[in-house]
């Protein structure tokens, strides 16, 4: 990580790491007034249904109160930068409800942050559920289906279902 991309700091704030760890609280803490400075006027969430939200949306599902986290954490951070850019990939582990019902769940984050006029900001969000692998009864494989299965052309597996809007 390029100690000039991530140090740079104006009035009090804006060390990149400044920024990640004011974002991570603001998030867990469902605080959109402290969300909105963070987030750049060009900011996109991209949640793991496949919806995307402008800044506005982002911040409105705090608003409304139809985002509740009970617990919102990110593990494993990696951190690349390059001059006035900043990608981090991350685990985001969220206890949460959206209007009522749980989207509770493990994802792996990628957050896109740039530097614009000595100032941080969040570009990108994208979101992706993280699938456990589920083991299963591996005494019961027959090496042939194995390989049988991993060879499947997807159009033999079915139709692809739509990603309905979660908005």
């Amino acid at each position: 990580m390029s100690p000039a991309a991530t140090d740079a700091t104006v009035d009090g704030l804006d060390t990149f790491d400044d920024l990640l760890a004011r974002w991570i609280d603001a998030e867990a803490r469902g605080d959109p007034l402290a969300l909105e400075p963070l987030l750049h006027v060009d900011f996109r969430g991209d949640g793991p249904r496949g919806y995307v939200l402008a800044k506005h949306e982002w911040l409105d599902r705090y608003r409304r109160g139809d985002l509740v986290n009970h617990a919102f954490a990110w593990e494993d951070t990696q951190v690349r930068a390059h001059a006035d850019t900043v990608f981090v990939r991350g685990i985001q582990a969220q206890e949460a409800r959206y209007q009522g019902e749980d989207c509770s769940g493990r994802f792996v984050a990628s957050l896109m942050a740039v530097r614009q006029d000595q100032r941080w900001a969040i570009v990108n969000l994208q979101l992706s559920r993280l699938e456990e692998p589920d083991p299963g009864p591996v005494d019961d494989l027959d090496p042939d289906d194995v390989r049988r299965s991993s060879a499947t052309p997807a159009a033999e597996i079915g139709q692809v279902a739509d990603v309905a809007d979660e908005r």
